[in-house]
């Protein structure tokens, strides 16, 4: 479930504050700038995919695709979308959660969709079919599976679901708005129950579920009940933090590094289920992105792949899952990742999609998993 400011590019979570810093995601969700971001085409960019819908930017407004059965389109609805379509709402940044949505429009957080856990901020628990403006202001958002966070001034907030302490406040009891947790932060990323914040000085701090090491924190134990409830450091300065469902990748000193699950060989660092310390890849990639439970590559533009592939989130035009890093054979300058449904930018600025496309998150007017890369058309669709 991932952030975007502009474009996630290839980090599977935009034009960042930070020119410095390249924050991307991601299911996961939410994602800021890098050069391959930067350079994708101007009729849909900023990708940010949840766990049945994306949402980009084109035209300098928000637009939609795929599930809207809780209104997380904002579209006064919940019917299905199979094409993107235009919400209405200006934005510069987007961040798709599991059936909720987050949009920076003029510096002020609005919101639509899931909100059983508190998650839009609002102060209760009542679904939104529309955008609705919370009437707070930041300079970034992230959206987890059921949580989210705004960054304010430095301070993260946060608020929604909290059973693994991925608030940060020190317990597990559900959050209906915006609450302060950690300052002196420039950027923040959500994805699943966990949360992941650089501060001003590029150290990475983590809060939240730990179940496959996916913090990359020493102090904290790797099992399917491990939490830490407060943020902590990971040890690591870094320029860019790419998080997958339980997964993260991040770059430091110039070297792209990973933890966390490794189960469906998502990572494709050696034969371990688990990568329990920050490793190396054993290619040395110029750009990096995650998705649900893929990892995505670039040397110059080509396109490397690696994870699960049973419903064609690798688009290699079968289901074969890959432990091992794989050269497409494809080109990208810009590569946006989700739990059902992965972006590809080629060179040319043709947008193609494909996956699991369970709610038609791909954007291609049908559902049903794609196994290979599909052309998109964004607008103009009958």
């Amino acid at each position: 479930m991932k952030k975007v400011l502009i474009a996630l590019g290839i980090a599977l979570t935009s034009l960042s504050a930070h020119a410095d810093f390249q924050f991307r995601t991601p299911v996961g969700m939410q994602f800021t700038v890098s050069d391959a971001a930067a350079s994708a085409p101007a009729d849909l960019t900023g990708i940010s995919c949840g766990g049945h819908h994306c949402l980009g930017i084109k035209d300098g407004n928000v637009w939609g695709v795929g599930g809207n059965y809780f209104g997380h389109l904002g579209v006064g609805d919940s019917i299905d979308k199979y094409y993107w379509i235009d919400t209405g709402l200006p934005a510069t940044q987007v961040a798709a959660g599991d059936a909720f949505s987050y949009a920076l429009s003029n510096g002020r957080v609005w919101v639509t969709g899931h909100n059983g856990y508190g998650q839009l901020g609002l102060g209760d628990k009542t679904r939104r079919y529309n955008w609705t403006d919370t009437g707070r202001t930041a300079t970034d958002i992230a959206a987890g599976s059921l949580h989210g966070y705004i960054l304010e001034g430095g301070v993260v907030y946060g608020s929604g679901y909290n059973a693994h302490g991925q608030l940060g406040l020190n317990h597990t009891n559900e959050v209906l708005s915006f609450t302060a947790s950690l300052s002196g932060v420039k950027d923040i990323e959500a994805h699943y129950y966990h949360g992941l914040a650089v501060l001003d000085n590029g150290e990475l701090y983590s809060v939240g579920h730990n179940s496959y090491g996916q913090l990359g924190r020493s102090d904290v134990s790797i099992a399917s009940n491990a939490n830490a409830h407060q943020w902590g450091s990971t040890g690591q300065v870094v320029t860019e933090v790419i998080p997958g469902y339980r997964h993260t990748i991040i770059k430091s000193g110039g070297k792209y590094l990973g933890v966390g699950a490794n189960n469906l060989g998502q990572l494709g660092i050696g034969a371990s289920n688990v990568v329990t310390t920050w490793s190396e890849f054993p290619i040395s990639f110029d750009k990096m992105a995650a998705g649900h439970y893929q990892s995505y590559g670039m040397v110059g533009n080509q396109l490397w792949v690696v994870g699960y592939n049973t419903n064609g989130g690798l688009g290699t035009g079968n289901n074969t899952d890959l432990t091992t890093w794989t050269d497409s054979g494809l080109t990208a300058q810009a590569i946006y990742g989700g739990e059902d449904a992965a972006y590809r930018i080629d060179t040319g600025g043709t947008i193609f999609s494909t996956g699991k496309n369970l709610r038609g998150n791909a954007g291609i007017g049908v559902t049903g998993a794609q196994l290979d890369w599909m052309e998109v058309t964004v607008g103009g669709e009958e």
